[in-house]
């Protein structure tokens, strides 16, 4: 299934949606004392709302109208334990709903920009080179690694975080309370009831675990792609020793660093080997792509 993609321009969403976030302050403080003040606050409601979803649109590809329900919710992410009572029949009673979805929503905005640095599938920032696992265990993984990056001691919503990661979850919020209900039980995380958590001490200790395993299948497949990589540039004629070598440290390089140091190492040796025309530019693009995919390269050689 296709998943959300980044279309537009990232530093203008963002621009846009701190500018929302302040104007929802100014129309949430309106007074209301009359049918005309509801009417009023609703209109203004509803054309933030109108603004909002417009921002998402422009900015991101979402075939599966992701953020359209959430912005057509009476809540961006109804609780486990919630239960709607029906219309409301006062204008105090109205105003309050309608201040409450209005709220709910302004939150999912602001939620959802905090987190974006952490949607990796969205902002194609390893895409290309991430095989995305449907296990348990894995999803379990992605989620502590996330709530431990954004770790500030606020609740995050762990549904856009699997979205936002290519995680299709097959029977949608059934399967949500699933691993949500089995994450608190092992006290891996706290949950504020709508889909939203934390990390605790307990989860950032069992990441750890987790961390150690996923390294080490994440360096078996590395080591698969350098292999790929030395055989096509036998086939191509590229047979510098030196090259080689360099080719087989970064597999055992691999295994020592994190992830974000291992690139870094990487790019600085391919930047090296080019400069000192061990490698040509083809060879250069050809390892780079192999490895870590053509947004990677792209990014590599913007100017």
């Amino acid at each position: 299934m296709k998943k959300i993609k980044l279309i537009g321009s990232l530093d203008l969403f963002n621009i846009n949606a701190v500018k929302l976030i302040k104007e929802s302050q100014i129309i949430d403080d309106s007074k209301i004392n009359t049918e005309s003040d509801f009417q009023k606050l609703k209109t203004k409601i509803t054309n933030w709302e109108n603004e909002a979803m417009l921002l998402f649109e422009n900015t991101f590809e979402d075939p599966n109208k992701f953020f359209y329900q959430k912005f057509t919710k009476r809540k961006y992410s109804v609780s486990r334990y919630d239960i709607y009572s029906g219309p409301k029949e006062t204008l105090s009673d109205r105003v309050v709903d309608l201040r409450e979805s209005f709220f709910y929503k302004v939150i999912f905005l602001d939620d959802f920009l905090k987190i974006l640095p952490e949607l990796d599938e969205i902002i194609k920032r390893s895409s290309s080179n991430l095989t995305i696992s449907q296990s348990p265990t894995y999803i379990f993984y992605l989620i502590l690694v996330k709530l431990k990056a954004l770790k500030d001691g606020e609740f995050y919503p762990i549904d856009l975080i699997l979205e936002g990661n290519g995680i299709d979850l097959k029977n949608g919020n059934e399967e949500l309370n699933q691993i949500l209900d089995e994450m608190v039980r092992n006290k891996w995380i706290n949950t504020d009831e709508i889909y939203k958590g934390k990390i605790t001490l307990k989860g950032e200790l069992h990441l750890e675990k987790l961390e150690k395993v996923q390294n080490k299948k994440e360096s078996i497949l590395v080591s698969k792609k350098i292999d790929l990589v030395i055989e096509k540039l036998n086939k191509l004629g590229y047979g510098q020793e030196i090259l080689y070598k360099e080719l087989e440290e970064m597999k055992q390089m691999h295994l020592k660093l994190n992830k974000k140091n291992w690139t870094q190492l990487v790019k600085g040796k391919l930047v090296d080997l080019t400069l000192s025309k061990v490698i040509d530019k083809t060879v250069f693009e050809l390892i780079t792509i192999e490895i870590f995919g053509e947004d990677f390269l792209l990014k590599l050689i913007k100017p």
